[in-house]
């Protein structure tokens, strides 16, 4: 819960601008589809040197 939103009030985060100034729909697309990616690999669990 804290990486998906530690970023929101940051310079560049979604309220940085203020009222009305939203990121468009692709760029939270896009950073929705990162904050996912980060978390797979936090969960995913160790590879072993046998497995490919």
């Amino acid at each position: 819960m804290g990486l998906a939103q530690a970023w929101s009030g940051t310079a560049g985060g979604t309220t940085a601008g203020g009222p009305g100034a939203a990121w468009p729909p692709e760029r939270l697309a896009r950073h929705r589809e990162t904050v996912l990616e980060s978390v797979r690999r936090l969960i995913r669990p160790p590879q072993s040197a046998d497995t490919p």
